[in-house]
């Protein structure tokens, strides 16, 4: 089955993760040793040459870049979506305030997301933070080990 993920950007961390100003679906290769691998040298390229604050502008820069990499050929794998889908199993959020992705895993167990989720990550000015994230109602996700807290620093970290 393929590994389905959302990659969702935000202007803060203080939106609820299922109100993202502009959300992407890729429907394979979802996991984060692909998915990263393409999307923070994307993001960190178009903040530099651009500024990661114009979001729409930055998901449809991204959705372009993904189709011309990975299926220049085809009509399915990639996507704009307006509500997450239920069975995504990674959520990659890009947060513009922190210049940040931060990846979470879905818990398909049954499990329900209590409060908001936490996770350190790097504010644009490079101070260690703790980034709050909203759960989304109904989906439990946590924090993902894999992927973590990518910094997308103007330097090129």
């Amino acid at each position: 089955m393929a590994t389905r993920a959302h990659i969702a950007f935000y202007e803060t961390t203080s939106q609820p993760l299922d109100h993202p100003n502009a959300l992407l679906y890729r429907h394979c290769d979802g996991y984060p040793e692909d998915v990263l691998a393409d999307l923070v040298p994307f993001l960190r390229r178009f903040d530099r040459e651009r500024g990661l604050d114009d979001i729409e502008y930055a998901a449809a820069r991204l959705l372009h870049h993904m189709i011309e990499q990975n299926a220049p050929e085809g009509t399915l794998g990639y996507g704009i979506s307006d509500t997450l889908h239920g069975d995504i199993e990674y959520l990659y959020a890009v947060f513009a305030d922190h210049k940040a992705v931060v990846t979470f895993k879905r818990e398909f167990a049954g499990d329900r997301a209590e409060g908001p989720c936490c996770v350190r990550g790097v504010d644009a000015a490079g101070r260690n933070r703790w980034l709050r994230c909203q759960p989304i109602a109904g989906m439990a996700f946590r924090f993902s080990g894999i992927g973590g807290v990518a910094t997308l620093s103007k330097d090129g970290m």
